[in-house]
């Protein structure tokens, strides 16, 4: 049975091949809709670098918040009882009794060490040290890592985000590969690592890091994405 089950059929295979073809085009008309969109709507890695954050967070706690001007996620975490610290060289526009913000490059924050029960670093650390943003050009992204765990209480969670796929620098973001990542992250606790593949304008699909080793994201928007779980040091 299982040698019969197992035959090819040739009528199918066809049929595989129009669907393929179809599909194909399917995904060129979403790009074409796309470029036709004057709004220039797309699904961009938020779309699951947020539900990871959120759904692994401490049910209570103070939270570090790094890279916050573009993002609601502070605000958002402020108005459902966490006391949020969030910091981004640039002007952040909302305000909240449990959010305070720093206008400064985590270099230089004053804020007290082992102090934040939580960190978070959505799509941030591929723009350290490239002096985009006006940051400073002199920090690596792993002692950018380091600083911001150095306000974390021993073993608390860190969690990062960053464009994952085949290896690239350009003038304002780097995409890491495997190489790059365990690098970057060496030396601290790894609870939990997920990655992600853009399949169109505007759907993602969860995957294994393997299915992004070859996978450009030279120009936005992004194609691939790793979620990055970790511990900060005893």
């Amino acid at each position: 049975m299982d040698v019969i089950l197992s035959r090819p059929n040739s009528i199918r295979w066809s049929y595989s091949k129009i669907a393929h073809f179809l599909q194909r085009i399917n995904n060129y008309l979403q790009e074409f809709i796309l470029w036709l969109e004057p709004r220039n709507i797309h699904v961009n890695e938020r779309i699951l670098e947020t539900p990871f954050v959120l759904q692994r967070l401490p049910k209570t706690g103070r939270i570090l918040d790094v890279g916050s001007a573009s993002s609601l996620l502070a605000l958002q975490l402020a108005t459902i009882g966490y006391q949020v610290t969030a910091v981004d060289i640039r002007p952040y526009p909302f305000t909240h009794d449990k959010l305070t913000y720093f206008q400064e490059d985590v270099s230089r924050l004053t804020l007290e060490k082992r102090s934040q029960d939580c960190a978070i670093v959505i799509s941030t650390i591929e723009h350290v040290g490239l002096g985009n943003y006006g940051d400073s050009q002199e920090l690596s992204d792993r002692e950018f890592l380091n600083i911001v765990a150095g306000y974390v209480k021993a073993k608390g969670d860190i969690f990062l985000t960053m464009p994952f796929g085949k290896s690239y620098q350009g003038s304002w973001y780097r995409v890491y590969d495997s190489e790059e990542l365990y690098k970057l992250i060496e030396g601290y606790t790894l609870v939990e690592l997920k990655f992600a593949r853009r399949l169109s304008p505007f759907e993602w699909q969860m995957c294994d890091e393997k299915d992004l080793e070859f996978i450009s994201s030279e120009n936005h928007p992004m194609n691939g994405v790793a979620l990055v779980f970790i511990s900060a040091p005893d």
